[in-house]
């Protein structure tokens, strides 16, 4: 499926925030299905064209696993991934990542087609972000 993905410049601040030492709160964390996605890198958790499904299962939670991986050069990327799993019919316009608070934007992935759920319906997720050359 074609897809857009966007870090926001409020996921570059969390980048750099966690590259000097910070933990908590500043981690990338959490995974929420979207049922509106348009927008720029200056989106941030409350843009207009950032909606979050607010269907069970589908609602902002922690990703299954955050873990470091290679790409190029040893430990250059981040992955996030988890699986959202529908307990009600939603459409579902695009995947977001934020902050293990819940409360600053990551990235998002837009899809050009939105996907839609039935109960029970699985959605696989992975996001990754590679620092290497």
């Amino acid at each position: 499926m074609a897809q857009s993905q966007v870090v926001t410049n409020e996921g570059y601040a969390l980048i750099a925030s966690y590259l000097s030492g910070a933990t908590g709160a500043d981690t990338i964390k959490s995974v929420v299905a979207l049922t509106a996605c348009t927008g720029t890198a200056a989106a941030t958790k409350a843009f207009a064209t950032i909606t979050e499904s607010t269907e069970s299962g589908l609602t902002i939670q922690d990703a299954s696993s955050v873990t470091v991986t290679t790409t190029s050069v040893a430990g250059d990327t981040v992955q996030l991934d988890d699986i959202l799993t529908a307990g009600a019919t939603d459409t579902i316009a695009g995947i977001a990542v934020c902050n293990d608070d819940d409360d600053a934007l990551h990235g998002y992935c837009c899809f050009d087609a939105a996907v839609a759920l039935a109960v029970s319906d699985t959605i696989t997720f992975q996001w990754k972000e590679s620092f290497g050359t």
